[in-house]
């Protein structure tokens, strides 16, 4: 292992290497992401937060990454440079300017397990992202999210499944006229209130009390 000092004040500390297979390039203002690390095809931990990055080309050749950190940078559209890493178990993206996930470029990511995309500016999530996937964790909160809303996704994984799930199952019954979407935890009475709904009729529709 090979341990760096802070040099002079206000000196950019230099890159630190673990084993070789532990790249830290944060806090250095880059732009680009140096040829010496994309050379190395050994590195299984990547980490470039507090940078200036808006693209990360060549990212692909490190076919053996793990860990992948771009916390904030300048990324405004998802990288899909990283579809090729499928070994990938861990990716940070916080306090970027990411605005759609690329849904395609997400699931080729078949060995993530835990995903970073807090304060962003997301609006939707799609729902490939969680079924079926070895995802197990998932921060997204800091983001005008509209589908699922934040109180859904600060419930974890399973609360965005059960969204997703009760979202279909709504838009099967659709009203003409209006769409109402109960959601809740079990035995909290979605069911009760569906049912006397569906009961009344017509112009009875205006005699349903308020649900608080």
């Amino acid at each position: 292992k090979v341990l760096h000092e802070r040099g002079a004040k206000g000196a950019r500390p230099p890159p630190t290497y673990d084993c070789v297979r532990k790249v830290t390039l944060s806090t250095m203002r880059l732009r680009v992401l140096p040829p010496a690390v994309l050379q190395d095809p050994r590195v299984e931990s990547l980490n470039l937060d507090r940078n200036k990055l808006k693209h990360i080309p060549g990212i692909s050749k490190l076919g053996n990454l793990r860990k992948l950190i771009l916390s904030k940078n300048e990324i405004a559209d998802f990288p899909e440079e990283i579809q090729s890493l499928v070994h990938l178990e861990k990716l940070e993206l916080n306090q970027n300017q990411i605005r759609d996930l690329a849904t395609c470029t997400v699931l080729e990511l078949v060995s993530l397990q835990e995903f970073y995309v807090q304060n962003n500016m997301l609006r939707q999530l799609p729902r490939e992202l969680f079924e079926g996937r070895p995802l197990k964790m998932f921060k997204a909160h800091g983001n005008p999210l509209q589908q699922p809303p934040n109180e859904v996704c600060a419930g974890g994984i399973q609360q965005i499944l059960s969204y997703f799930s009760q979202l279909q199952n709504c838009q099967g019954e659709e009203d003409r006229r209006v769409k109402t979407m109960f959601l809740g935890a079990s035995l909290a009475g979605k069911s009760t209130i569906c049912k006397s709904l569906k009961q009344r009729q017509g112009n009875d529709m205006a005699k349903v009390p308020q649900w608080r």
